[in-house]
């Protein structure tokens, strides 16, 4: 269990999360063809992405590979794993393509669903009782450009933070959750129950 301020806490790795980000999506896009570099993910539709098989079968990819060689050479990323209070992960490419197919119903951009190929988790205590003092951080945050959205899910039983650091319209964002400690137990379970209705559907 961390004794330390939550927000002076959150804040930090936040920051940390944003930094890592610019380096990346610097590294990566810097390699890519003007025109890749200028789509606009914020208005491109799931279904167009779908039908472009250069950005299904070359730049997808290509990120989702990029974002495994960083993690695999990220020592403080590692590092981090020793605590009960950090999880992360890249979303594999099957797990992907089935969400963009799920959602490719109406009016759904890639920004808004390709919106967590890089996910981290913060799990701490005392976040049910900070709730207003925390949406004034990442309010703080996201005037300060550190995050382009937050909001407080509430899904059943589930509720957490939500946070997306993007910084260009063109490029793919990250995804930042903050539970407290006591909502774990029932936030698993509602993943679970989220992705076996997900496959129900698909079936």
């Amino acid at each position: 269990m961390l004794n330390v301020n939550i927000e002076e806490f959150l804040k930090n790795e936040i920051c940390d999360c944003y930094n890592q980000y610019v380096r990346f999506t610097e590294n990566f896009y810097d390699h890519l063809d003007e025109a890749d570099q200028n789509i606009n993910l914020r208005k491109y539709k799931i279904d167009d992405a779908l039908e472009n098989r250069h950005f299904m079968n070359d730049i997808l990819p290509s990120y989702l590979s990029a974002l495994n060689r960083r993690v695999g050479s990220s020592d403080p990323l590692w590092k981090k794993l020793q605590y009960d209070w950090f999880q992360f992960r890249v979303k594999s490419l099957d797990t992907l393509i089935k969400k963009m197919h799920h959602d490719n119903q109406g009016d759904f951009y890639v920004a808004k669903i390709i919106n967590d190929l890089f996910g981290e988790r913060l799990i701490i205590s005392g976040v049910n009782k900070q709730l207003n003092e925390i949406e004034n951080l990442l309010t703080i945050l996201k005037e300060a450009q550190v995050i382009h959205r937050f909001y407080f899910r509430v899904d059943g039983k589930y509720q957490a933070f939500h946070c997306y650091i993007q910084d260009s319209r063109n490029h793919l964002p990250w995804e930042i959750q903050i539970w407290d400690s006591e909502w774990s137990k029932n936030n698993y379970k509602e993943h679970l129950r989220h992705e076996k209705e997900r496959n129900v559907r698909r079936g």
